[in-house]
């Protein structure tokens, strides 16, 4: 099955559920509060996307801040927009969703390189890794697959070539230090790109595994690097996300950070990136959503919807009267996150799929 058949399906498959539910009317399943809980979340949802119309529609590539006219913000709201349920040709954002895989292909460089020139070492790899996952989950959806084949080869060759030592990658296309944020980073976009059915090494995802597992402090969070430190929220639900799309679904490792992460689940502990106000909020909360996601057994999948709800809930809460969220980092950059949080139980992304 080609991946325009399997988003066609996933679409077909989600109406005709939710059309048993309601014309069963089972209470058990869909309550009033449920109804009316994924109506809220909606309704912010399409505020957001509201939000990077207006801008796409002006002219305006999204980023902004130090992060303006960022290739990694574009992949984020692409993907925000692909999480909502339309593709590049298919849907009610299709033209959206063109327009941020098209500001991509203009900026990327003849190498694979996906961030432009102008990009900043640091802001650069993560334009990568981002632009990276969003071209590989539009791979088989699009009019342009040749070229976004052509363009992903290169681009996991670059993300090849970089790795460093230990197995970890940091703000460099050439090997050397190596970090907990930018390696989860690539390790999701290589899974989007084998997923694509684009051919990555095996060995680069089994060293990739090898070096977040070398990050773990004994009380199951995930430092930054090599070297001894704390853990923090933020880094340690995107450790187990990088492990999740390495291939890492359940094991003690994975079971002792989902722990200490709802352990620490609140905005009290120090630097734990929960406090709205942090600049770490948004990464939080787009990583969080993917780590107690993918690593849901099926009996808790209950629990793990209530939770989705509590994050949609704060998100909800947060929102700004034109649709956006204010972050430290960038407003375009957090408006992506929030959205593909609110929407990721849909189902829509091949990442996010259990």
């Amino acid at each position: 099955m080609d991946r325009r058949s399997w988003i066609t399906g996933r679409v077909l498959s989600a109406f005709l559920i939710l059309s048993a539910l309601i014309m069963a009317a089972r209470p058990q399943f869909c309550t009033a509060a449920d109804t009316s809980r994924e109506t809220e979340i909606s309704q912010a949802g399409e505020q957001g996307l509201s939000y990077f119309r207006r801008r796409l529609d002006a002219g305006l590539m999204p980023g902004d801040g130090a992060f303006r006219n960022d290739t990694g913000i574009t992949a984020l709201a692409g993907m925000a927009f692909l999480a909502s349920g339309s593709t590049p040709l298919e849907g009610p954002d299709a033209r959206y969703v063109r327009l941020c895989l098209d500001l991509i292909l203009k900026n990327a460089q003849s190498s694979g390189i996906l961030a432009p020139v102008r990009a900043s070492q640091q802001g650069g790899v993560y334009a990568h890794g981002f632009a990276v996952t969003f071209l590989a989950e539009c791979l088989g959806m699009s009019d342009q697959d040749e070229e976004l084949r052509k363009l992903l080869e290169k681009a996991v060759f670059q993300i090849v070539k970089a790795q460093g030592p230990n197995g970890g990658w940091r703000y460099s296309f050439e090997p050397g230090e190596e970090d907990v944020s930018v390696t989860a980073c690539f390790l999701t976009a290589l899974r989007a790109c084998r997923n694509a059915g684009i051919p990555v090494p095996a060995e680069t995802i089994e060293k990739g595994i090898a070096f977040v597992l070398l990050c773990q402090n004994p009380d199951g969070s995930f430092r930054y690097r090599l070297l001894p430190g704390p853990g923090a929220w933020p880094r340690t639900a995107a450790a187990v996300t990088g492990l999740c799309a390495a291939g890492v679904y359940d094991s003690p490792e994975i079971q002792r950070a989902l722990a200490w992460l709802r352990k620490n689940q609140t905005q009290d502990t120090a630097e734990n990136g929960l406090d709205p106000e942090d600049a770490y909020f948004h990464y939080a909360l787009y990583y969080a959503v993917q780590a107690f996601r993918l690593t849901v057994s099926e009996n808790q999948r209950g629990a793990w919807r209530d939770e989705h709800a509590a994050f949609c809930a704060q998100l909800q809460k947060l929102q700004k009267p034109d649709g956006s969220w204010s972050s430290p980092v960038s407003a375009d950059y957090a408006t992506a996150c929030a959205l593909i949080v609110l929407f990721a139980e849909n189902s829509y992304l091949p990442i996010f799929e259990y």
